[in-house]
């Protein structure tokens, strides 16, 4: 009937209610049950006792945005907790980008995000994350629209108020990513 039982974990459930303990029944990965003294009918037991047992955390202020092309599985965010990234932080970030965009903001972020690749294959928001999508991710992405990107491709890297038509563009940018699966 269940795939694995979790038994005898402390149950932080994530609404703000103090801990209770009980045991997890899982099948098909998703939870079916929670409740004290499940029978586990076969399947795999993990003892939690003395443990947490609470859903996934989410990362809010990452800059994976790279790195998960060369370290996918995520394990260290994974043995942390974390099952869910929010990539895009801080208004510099990969996408969406053009070919005169790149090159000076592959430099911007190096230090947030590090050098993982030297090219980046995609221009727009969709490409992005289906190339996040096309890899074996260890963890839920999530991709802010970065304002610092958006800019670039209407303004350029000139220190200037943006014109009407500039803004435009801009919103033309953010509604399109926000189309095309970013947040």
């Amino acid at each position: 009937m269940f795939d694995l039982v979790i038994r005898n974990g402390r149950i932080i459930d994530g609404t703000g209610n103090p801990w209770f303990a009980a045991d997890v029944a899982v099948a098909g990965g998703r939870i079916q049950r929670i409740a004290p003294g499940i029978e586990p009918e076969g399947c795999p037991i993990i003892d939690a006792s003395g443990l947490v047992v609470a859903p996934g955390f989410i990362d809010m202020h990452t800059h994976s945005d790279l790195r998960v092309f060369k370290h996918p599985e995520e394990e260290t965010k994974l043995l942390q907790g974390i099952t869910t990234a929010l990539l895009g932080q801080d208004g510099l970030s990969v996408a969406p980008c053009n070919e005169d965009t790149k090159g000076p903001m592959a430099q911007r972020v190096a230090g947030l995000l590090g050098t993982y690749l030297t090219h980046w294959p995609w221009d727009s928001m969709s490409s992005y994350l289906n190339a996040l999508e096309a890899l074996p991710l260890g963890a839920n992405s999530m991709m802010l629209v970065p304002h610092g990107a958006v800019r670039a491709l209407a303004v350029g890297w000139d220190n200037r108020p943006a014109t009407e038509e500039e803004l435009a563009k801009m919103k033309d940018l953010l509604a399109q990513s926000l189309e095309e699966g970013a947040c």
